[in-house]
């Protein structure tokens, strides 16, 4: 998702985290930006408007809810969440924050889909 996202002339990557300091090192090298140790870490930047969460399904309702306190728009990996109540969890605490939540569906827009008979 990264190489895409950086395509887009309004996107600009500040900082990847990783709870393995080593992980966000190597993808800051590859991508130049901030290598940042935690999750948590990056939700506190004032620098950051957005995350992208790519995490294990069984940790977008934690780390959704933890982004949208903390005032980030977020775009999470498919599926959003478990469970329709995890679901409901998510959108209600985006609508509390008053910030985007999306989850990301890689081919939503792609032209093989441009047609259906």
């Amino acid at each position: 998702m990264l190489p895409a996202m950086l395509r887009q002339p309004r996107v600009e990557l500040v900082a990847v985290a990783s709870r393995e300091r080593a992980k966000a090192e190597l993808m800051a090298a590859e991508f130049g930006c901030e290598a940042v140790h935690g999750y948590a870490e990056l939700l506190g930047r004032g620098d950051v408007e957005a995350v992208y969460l790519p995490l294990p399904p069984s940790l977008h309702g934690e780390w959704i809810e933890a982004a949208l306190r903390a005032g980030k728009h977020v775009l999470v990996e498919k599926p959003l969440a478990l469970d329709a109540g995890q679901a409901r969890a998510a959108v209600d605490a985006a609508v509390s924050a008053g910030r985007l939540l999306a989850e990301s569906f890689m081919f939503l827009h792609h032209g093989q889909h441009a047609e259906v008979d």
